[in-house]
């Protein structure tokens, strides 16, 4: 019988250390919020994208920052386009572009490029995909 007395003290203690322990942890991720300073900041300014489409075909643009691959969209054959992306990390990661074209297998994929939200990407399509090529401009 003492032995059961025990036992339900100390799961009262254990409750009452729960019960002080989940609303300490709530106010404390409260507290927490991110720093624009931070690594994975969300830039106030769009990275410009612009696409011209010398191929028949509609291809789809890609962007890749630090592995993360995201879909710009597409631009439909002998056609141009301008994207804007907000990319966190491309100013410490670098950025790539893979452009793919609708119905042939392959793609062009672009070395990585240091940009930053006052300059703007051109990414040229070419007839033969793996001609293709892209450049970084600053804004005027």
């Amino acid at each position: 019988m003492f032995h059961g007395i025990r036992r339900t003290a100390g799961r009262r203690l254990d409750l009452l250390v729960r019960a002080a322990l989940v609303p300490a942890l709530v106010a404390a991720a409260s507290c927490s919020h991110n720093n624009p300073s931070d690594e994975g900041y969300l830039p106030e300014q769009p990275v410009v994208i612009e696409v011209k489409n010398d191929n028949y075909l509609d291809v789809n643009i890609y962007t890749i920052v630090d592995e993360t691959t995201r879909r710009l969209g597409s631009v439909t054959g002998n056609s141009s386009d301008t994207f804007r992306a907000r990319l966190p990390g491309v100013q410490a990661a670098g950025l790539r572009l893979r452009a793919t074209a609708v119905g042939l297998n392959g793609a062009y994929i672009s070395g990585v490029l240091s940009v930053t939200t006052d300059q703007v990407v051109l990414l040229h399509i070419a007839p033969n995909l793996f001609q293709s090529s892209v450049s970084v401009h600053d804004t005027l």
